[in-house]
Formats: C-alpha cells, sequence, structure tokens
C-alpha cells in the first residue's frame, strides 16, 4: 500500500477511551435513556399483550400465591408455607418478588398492569445506572451507545414485562457495581458494604443465582486496591452481602430444621441440566420438572411425589438428585466438562425472543361470545385447490375475502395433523406481507393460538387496508410428500377498530434496531470492546465490567440454565458493545476526514 494511503487509516491506539466524566446534563441524558426504556417496553407490550400472561403461569401463580398471604396479613402462611405445618414448596424460590406484588397489589388494587409498569420503571433505573458506570469508566458517547442498546434489546424489553422476579433481580447488582465502581476510587469501605447488602438483596430476595458474587469481587478487589487496602473491603463486602443473606437461612433452620442457606433448586437443575444435554439417554435423568417428578414416584413408591417438585420432602428429594447428579459426573467427568463448555457456548447467544412487529397488533380481547359477529366462514370442501410441489407450495388457498381497514380480526381454524408439518398464512391478495402465521404441528402446543380444548389454531391479525385476503396452507418442509390435515369450518371473526395505529411508524424504527440484536453481530463487538480495554490498559474496567459475566458463565456452566437466569450479564456486555461501536465510529469519521482532505489536495 501506498505511504500515501497508509496515512489514512489511524493507528489502533488514536482514538481515546478515557473516560469524560459524567457530562453537565447528566439528567437529560437520563431523561432520554429512561423515555427510550419505556417507549419500547411500551411498544413490546401492546405487541405481545395476548402472549404476556401465558409465559411461566405456573411459578407467576405461586408468587402470587405468596403475596395473598401478605396481603390477607398471614405473616405464617408466608414465612412457613402453611399455617399448619411447614411446607417446602415455600423454599422453592426467594421471596422478595411475593413483597414486591403485595406492595404493588396493596397500591393498585390487585393490578398487573401497575406490577409492569414498576418492572419497567426499575429497569429504567438499571439503564441509567449502566449510563452512570460506563461513564466513570468509558467515554460518555460510548456510555450512552451502551445504555441505549440496553433500552432497546429485545431480550431485556421482553423479560421486563413477564412476571417474574429475573429482571428486578439485575437492578441491585448494577447498582452495586456502581457503588464499587466509585469505592475502588474513594476507598469507601462503607460504599463496599451497601454494595454487598445490594448484592444479598438480590441473590437472598429475588434470585439466588448471585449467592456467591461477593466472593468473586473480593478477587476483583485483589486486582484493584493496593496491598494493605483490601482486607476491610473485602470484608465489608462480604458482611454486606451476608447480612440481607441470613434472615433468609435462619428462617429456613428455624422453620425447616435444615440448613438450605437460599432456596431448593439445586439438585434439579444439576439433574435437569444432564438430562438437557443426555440426548440419548444413558444416564436417566429426566429433562423436565414433570419427568422428574414422575421418575420420583415410581422411584420411591410415593405416587404423590408425582404433583409438584417441592412438596412433600422437599428437601430430601432435591439432595437426592444432588446425588444422583453426582454419581453422573464422577463417572463420567470428561462428558460433563465438555457439557459445560457446550453450556458456556449456548450462554453466549443472544436469546431468541419476539421483537417489535412493524404493524400495531390486535388490541381487543380474543374472548369470543354469541354478539361476537362472525364475518365469513369456509367448509374445508370448499378450499380451492392443492399445488403438486409438496414442498413449500400451497396446498390449500381460499377465495379473496373481503375485510375492513385497520380492523382486527380473529381467525380460527379446527386442525389436526395426521402426517407431516404445514403452515397457515393470512396475506392481502397481491401482498406478499403476512398478516399472521401459524405453524403446525407446533402452533397447536402453544398460547395463545391453542384453544385448550380443541385442536384449533387462533390467528388474531390487523389489516393495513381494504384489499381481499387469502388464507393459505402450505408445506413446510416435510419429508413426507404432502402434510396430512384434518381441517374443520374456518371461521373469520370482526373484532372491532384497531388501536394504536399511530404506533407504526414509532414501530419500524423499533423493529429495524432490534432485528440487529442476534449473536453474529453483537458478539463478535462485544469481544472487540474488551480487546480494545485490554490493549489500551483500562485495567479498572475491564474488572469491574468483566467480574459479574464471568461470575454468571462459570456459576451456571455445570447445572441447568435458562436465558431468563443470566439477565444481569447482558447490561455489562453492551458496555463493552458500546466501547466497540463508539471506537469504529470514530475511526470511520477519522479516516474520511483523511481521506477527504488528501482527495483534495490530489
Amino acid at each position: 500500500m501506498p505511504r500515501s494511503l497508509r496515512s489514512l487509516i489511524p493507528p489502533l491506539t488514536s482514538v481515546s477511551l478515557a473516560p469524560q466524566g459524567t457530562p453537565q446534563r447528566a439528567w437529560l441524558v437520563c431523561l432520554i435513556i429512561v423515555s427510550v426504556v419505556f417507549g419500547v417496553r411500551l411498544l413490546q407490550w401492546q405487541n405481545d399483550f395476548l402472549t404476556l400472561d401465558k409465559n411461566m403461569t405456573r411459578l407467576t401463580g405461586r408468587y402470587k400465591e405468596e403475596a395473598q398471604f401478605l396481603l390477607a396479613g398471614d405473616l405464617t402462611s408466608f414465612v412457613k408455607g402453611s399455617p399448619s405445618e411447614p411446607d417446602t414448596m415455600i423454599l422453592s424460590h426467594t421471596p422478595g418478588y411475593p413483597i414486591v406484588i403485595a406492595a404493588v397489589y396493596k397500591l393498585s388494587g390487585n393490578s398487573d398492569r401497575a406490577l409492569r409498569l414498576f418492572q419497567i420503571a426499575c429497569e429504567a433505573v438499571t439503564a441509567v445506572l449502566v449510563f452512570l458506570i460506563a461513564a466513570r469508566l468509558v467515554p460518555r458517547v460510548a456510555a450512552l451507545i451502551a445504555a441505549l442498546l440496553v433500552a432497546v434489546a429485545p431480550p431485556l424489553a421482553y423479560r421486563s414485562l413477564v412476571l417474574l422476579p429475573d429482571t428486578l433481580s439485575a437492578l441491585p447488582l448494577v447498582a452495586a457495581i456502581f457503588l464499587i465502581a466509585k469505592a475502588v476510587e474513594d476507598r469507601s469501605v462503607v460504599k463496599l458494604f451497601l454494595a454487598g447488602g445490594l448484592i444479598g438483596v438480590s441473590a437472598a430476595w429475588f434470585r439466588p443465582d448471585s449467592v456467591l458474587l461477593p466472593l468473586f469481587l473480593c478477587a476483583a478487589l485483589l486486582l484493584l486496591l493496593p496491598r494493605g487496602q483490601r482486607l476491610r473491603p473485602m470484608l465489608a463486602l462480604i458482611g454486606g452481602a451476608a447480612i440481607l443473606v441470613a434472615p433468609i437461612t435462619i428462617r429456613n433452620v428455624v422453620v425447616f430444621h435444615s440448613f438450605v442457606p437460599i432456596t431448593l433448586g439445586t439438585g434439579q437443575n444439576l439433574s435437569a441440566g444432564i438430562g438437557d444435554y443426555d440426548v440419548e439417554q444413558r444416564f436417566g435423568l429426566p429433562a423436565t420438572d414433570d419427568g422428574t417428578c414422575a421418575q420420583e414416584a415410581q422411584l420411591f413408591g410415593r405416587p404423590d411425589y408425582t404433583a409438584e417438585l417441592y412438596r412433600p420432602d422437599g428437601i430430601e428429594r432435591d439432595r437426592s438428585r444432588t446425588a444422583r447428579a453426582w454419581a453422573v459426573i464422577r463417572s463420567e467427568p470428561a462428558w460433563f466438562v465438555g457439557t459445560m463448555f457446550r453450556r458456556v457456548s449456548a450462554m453466549l447467544e443472544y436469546e431468541p425472543v419476539s421483537i417489535i412487529s412493524a404493524e400495531p397488533t390486535v388490541s381487543h380481547s380474543l374472548e369470543i361470545t354469541k354478539d361476537t359477529p362472525v364475518v365469513w366462514s369456509l367448509s374445508p370442501q370448499e378450499l380451492l385447490s392443492e399445488a403438486d410441489d409438496p414442498a413449500n407450495e400451497p396446498q390449500l388457498v381460499t377465495k379473496p375475502i373481503t375485510v375492513k381497514r385497520n380492523t382486527d380480526y380473529f381467525l380460527t381454524v379446527p386442525v389436526s395433523v395426521q402426517e407431516g408439518s404445514a403452515s397457515i398464512t393470512i396475506r392481502h391478495v397481491g401482498d406478499s406481507r403476512i398478516l399472521a402465521s401459524a405453524a403446525l404441528p407446533e402452533s397447536l402446543e402453544r398460547v395463545p393460538y391453542t384453544n385448550a380444548y380443541a385442536p384449533t389454531v387462533q390467528m388474531p391479525f390487523v389489516t393495513v387496508s381494504d384489499d381481499p385476503v387469502q388464507v393459505v396452507i402450505a408445506n413446510r418442509d416435510s419429508p413426507a410428500p404432502r402434510s396430512n390435515l384434518d381441517i374443520g369450518l374456518i371461521e373469520l371473526i370482526e373484532l372491532g377498530t384497531a388501536s394504536y395505529l399511530w404506533t407504526r411508524y414509532p414501530r419500524k424504527l423499533a423493529k429495524s434496531v432490534q432485528k440487529l440484536f442476534v449473536t453474529r453481530y453483537f458478539f463478535p463487538l462485544t469481544i472487540f470492546g474488551v480487546l480494545l480495554l485490554t490493549v489500551y490498559r483500562r485495567k479498572v474496567a475491564l474488572v469491574l465490567l468483566l467480574t459479574l459475566p464471568l461470575y454468571y458463565l462459570a456459576s451456571h456452566a455445570p447445572i441447568h440454565f435458562e436465558y431468563r437466569y443470566i439477565l444481569p450479564v447482558y447490561f455489562f456486555w453492551f458496555i463493552f458493545v458500546g466501547v466497540a461501536v463508539y471506537w469504529l465510529g470514530v475511526i470511520f469519521l477519522t479516516g474520511l476526514t483523511k481521506f477527504t482532505r488528501w482527495f483534495a489536495v490530489i
């Protein structure tokens, strides 16, 4: 490359990654972040309101049941699980979320809407804290990019609307890292004690995943604090966490006469984690809760074990699961280590959740009454004829159906799959955009499309024009020559005029950003951000931002994991992404400026 052209490429360290301090109008930046958090989540809420209450209903019901103990003033049942005798089911999760539910319900009249708004507000505060942490460690623009990524990220937006404590557990953890970042600067033992307390709140009261995080952070303090000034800060951090964890452990010892640090579940997670990756079922450990219950009912000759994982004899059963899992680990250590690496690889991928659609979704309830108008129906004999090519070609197509513009509709298709797999789609005639789709047989096993009492696919959609629509049934890469379906009377129900039509414009913007949140884009940027901070020797930033993600990867590698368990990791990954995007942007602009000047000279 000629020297004149080589000079146009900025050197790697030509961009400063030093923090620039909090901007003078930090409140304005924070207001922007909060506005984006609320805007994206309200759009996501409207997008998924039909499915949100169908997610993890059994677990959410248990939290609400315990919240009702508090609302009824039954503190004994809240502590013991039952007014008469201790119920080990109470040990299956932490008590913090029922307390939150009870408080919000008390103020709002048992409103799930208010509970979701509270969770959104907590995530907005978390996003602001991400900005404040990053602004102390990296340039302000990179910090703002990181906070906006938190605000828009589909996994965080979706999970903040599910009535579970997963996103709430991240707030005290991010706040703890913020206090530790400040304490490293001013050597404040008090701030470290408070940081430990926040970690204890997250671990003992919301999700127990972070219970050993103080030990990892103590290792981080060894790298960040000078010799002779480490012991008191480390003791303060551990002590703060221990004080908040101790009440739960003491409750468990006093009420259940067993040492259970926070909750049960270690045995089930370890056992189910092995079952997840034991595709050949060599070890005989079920991968599901129901499978474990059924196995234990047979193993111990206790039919009453079939109903619940932790009731009755929850402590003994969970310890038995741990013993069975350890037996597998001891017999197959190489296989288990390989499984740990595969699990870490899975945790580095982004959770595939639904993103905001470009068009508004149905805003009416799908509860059908005798007064709900059926505007069109069709028997299977009236469907138009089939295609010859069996793969991904329409098998059955309806005649054009007249619809109204900007109206909510609801199509019901009674169907059972005898052979193969198929798809049902609804679209305007002559328009490639799909208004609604369902995959068979998957949609018959999933809410909200499934009618629990009959094999019926239920497809809500909003028309974007008054052009006629068509229903298309097609094969879906089936190994069979043609999917074999039994179809009943198809009905189209008009629900009413569509709402939130103005959201089409912000929806298109949000969707264009959210669809970029895939592993193949963000994982390289995350690694590049880590490398940049390494090259720039930003030791404090690296240690503070990597400790929590590495802890979650290490602590979940040996056991079963779900993406919702590791949500706190995203808040720190996005700071590295923000650094990478900022650096690339500055390098691009610098190179562009140099090229413009060079081009003007020649």
